[in-house]
């Protein structure tokens, strides 16, 4: 019997092999034949599991090796990330950082790169739209690239949001100014809200004509005012007609007296824009006074005579001596005028409280009265006499002390008591030729030449002192 671990044949009855020490199996022999089939069979089961234990082993080897490929392929995918994640992070950042823009844009300005500073502007306002600095500073650099049109949508946004921006006003006005498009400040300037800005700039305006008097009716004259607050001129119309600059200029007030008035008014400033055209309608009713009645008729006339006038109630009466129309600035009548001597054309007009004019009254008169010396010869008289007294120097009428020269003027005769009177009156003539009224009159009798110092009572007669 062999045993059954080793092969070695074992001695009958023994329980263990003497070789290797394997206990005896008490089973009968088999087939020899069977036994080694069944001893290749199980070797080669081992021999299969033996390499199945290796293939596995094989193969858990290699997936060790594809879990540590794939963590590390992992490990370095998910450091990509990371990376883009913090590469994206910052940008981010960046892009929606205000302060990182601005800082950009100042740096990018300081290398002269004012494109891309303005790209960093445009980016930083969008993510601040109230910083008015950062869109002060884009209107800069477009100006300073020459973007004009978007300086001035830039400047205009500004203003928008801040109507007292002076700073804003005063870039945008140059731009227009500089563009001559004043009619542009002109509008700015009209649709601000902001005093402070309008009158800081109010050269640029071209307000409404302002007017003294509202439009309605009056029972009395209107001295109408129109008014402008800058530099300009005013123009106007009083038939309803639009007015231009080839219309009546505004110099002094209009009077309106009496009737229907239709003013229109336009203010045009020294930079060529007209305002808009202010129109007014007024309705004028006052009394018209009456003209003045002259006692003394139109005609020739031989011996001194004195003109009186009566004056309507409440009423001041004005001449002129020569023909020309007479005016609030005409003189004024306060008592009967001396007749001049040769050809004469004296018109009166009365003028109302409330300043209506009257109808004007005319007279013409020719005096002509025989006398024994003249009219020069009377002047000549009186200036000799002057310069014996020392009054004048010479007979140029020179005066002591003075660099002008006194004149005498003999225009009329007069009579006082029975004689006639030459009426001489003093003036004073300065170096420009300026006449002023001395206030000195002088009477040179008209057959004699005796000379008399003239004077007049409290109603305008005259008194004759010997001189």
């Amino acid at each position: 019997m062999k045993c059954s671990k080793c092969g070695h044949e074992m001695a009958e009855g023994h329980l263990y092999c003497e070789h290797c020490g394997q206990e005896i199996q008490i089973v009968p022999d088999m087939d020899i034949e069977i036994e080694n089939s069944i001893h290749e069979t199980l070797s080669g089961l081992i021999e299969d599991i033996s390499a199945g234990q290796k293939k596995t082993e094989g193969y858990m080897e290699r997936g060790r090796r594809i879990r540590k490929r794939i963590l590390m392929a992992i490990f370095a995918l998910t450091v990509i990330i990371l990376l883009i994640l913090m590469y994206i992070g910052v940008g981010f950042y960046r892009s929606n950082s205000f302060d990182y823009q601005m800082k950009s844009a100042m740096a990018a300005a300081k290398e002269q790169d004012l494109e891309q500073a303005i790209v960093y502007l445009e980016r930083a306002i969008l993510l601040n739209e109230d910083d008015l600095e950062a869109r002060l500073l884009l209107a800069e650099y477009y100006i300073r690239e020459e973007k004009f049109a978007d300086a001035r949508q830039t400047l205009r946004d500004i203003i928008a949001k801040d109507g007292d921006n002076e700073e804003a006003y005063e870039r945008l006005i140059r731009l227009y100014e500089a563009e001559q498009d004043y009619a542009a400040i002109n509008r700015l300037l009209l649709n601000s809200d902001s005093n402070q800005m309008q009158e800081k700039f109010r050269r640029f305006l071209a307000l409404e004509p302002e007017f003294s008097n509202a439009e309605g009716s009056y029972t009395e004259v209107v001295a109408l005012k129109l008014n402008s607050h800058t530099s300009g001129d005013i123009y106007y119309t009083m038939d309803g007609s639009t007015p231009t600059k080839g219309s009546e200029r505004y110099t002094t007030p209009i009077m309106l007296e009496s009737g229907e008035y239709v003013i229109s008014a336009v203010f045009i400033n020294e930079y060529g824009i007209a305002s808009n055209v202010v129109t007014k309608h007024y309705n004028i009713e006052v009394a018209i006074p009456l003209a003045p009645i002259v006692e003394c008729m139109s005609g020739s006339y031989d011996c001194p005579t004195m003109i009186s006038v009566e004056v309507p109630e409440a009423s001041t009466v004005y001449y002129t001596m020569d023909g020309s129309e007479p005016t609030l600035d005409s003189i004024p009548y306060s008592v009967p005028i001396a007749m001049p001597l040769g050809n004469s054309c004296f018109k009166f007009v009365a003028y109302s409280e409330e300043g209506v004019a009257s109808d004007v009254t005319t007279r013409n008169y020719l005096l002509r009265v025989h006398t024994s010396i003249d009219v020069v010869t009377a002047v000549n008289l009186l200036m000799q006499e002057l310069k014996e007294r020392g009054v004048i120097l010479e007979f140029d009428g020179s005066v002591p002390n003075k660099s002008g020269k006194n004149v005498y003027i003999a225009s009329t005769l007069i009579q006082i008591g029975r004689n006639n009177f030459f009426l001489v009156a003093e003036y004073y003539q300065d170096t420009i030729g300026t006449l002023t009224r001395t206030g000195s009159l002088y009477g040179v009798e008209a057959e004699s030449g005796t000379i008399y110092k003239v004077t007049t009572d409290d109603k305008g007669n005259y008194l004759a002192n010997p001189y």
